[in-house]
């Protein structure tokens, strides 16, 4: 094998890039994505609403499991792809775990137009932000959403 990648963890900095470059939209299906730490604080606000679960899963986060957002390697890192910003893109959940490890001409294609109208609950995620006490991780997110040095 030729020096195959290691996948690594998508910085918080790098994934908030690739989503306002994306404008928050699936670049396989089109369909707007959701910011999983604004449901996560939707959840504490009001819990079992199906808001958020830390898995994603179906029947926990329906929402999450269909328009999650996530950044997805558009070549996998099992395949050779590289772990850079020219590398990601903006998925749903449902379209990245559909996708899996493919080559994108044996998947679909990456679409270029895109609403401009749509933050994936980003601005709602500072509203609440200020309104509750935040875990560690939401204040990282937070602080990097109010990075003006990214726009």
């Amino acid at each position: 094998m030729i020096g195959k990648m290691t996948r690594k963890s998508i910085a918080k900095k790098d994934s908030l890039i690739v989503w306002k470059r994306d404008r928050w939209c699936c670049r396989y299906c089109g369909r707007p994505v959701i910011f999983a730490p604004t449901m996560k604080m939707l959840e504490k606000k009001s819990p079992s609403r199906g808001y958020y679960h830390p898995h994603w899963k179906r029947e926990n986060a329906p929402l999450l499991d269909e328009l999650g957002a996530s950044i997805d390697h558009i070549h996998a890192v099992s395949r050779g792809g590289t772990n850079s910003l020219d590398n990601y893109l903006t998925a749903c959940w449902k379209c990245n775990v559909d996708k899996n490890d493919r080559p994108l001409e044996n998947w679909g294609e990456i679409i270029d137009t895109l609403p401009t109208a749509w933050d994936g609950l980003s601005s709602l995620f500072v509203y609440l932000y200020h309104k509750d006490s935040a875990d560690s991780t939401e204040k990282v997110w937070y602080r990097l959403l109010n990075d003006r040095k990214q726009e």
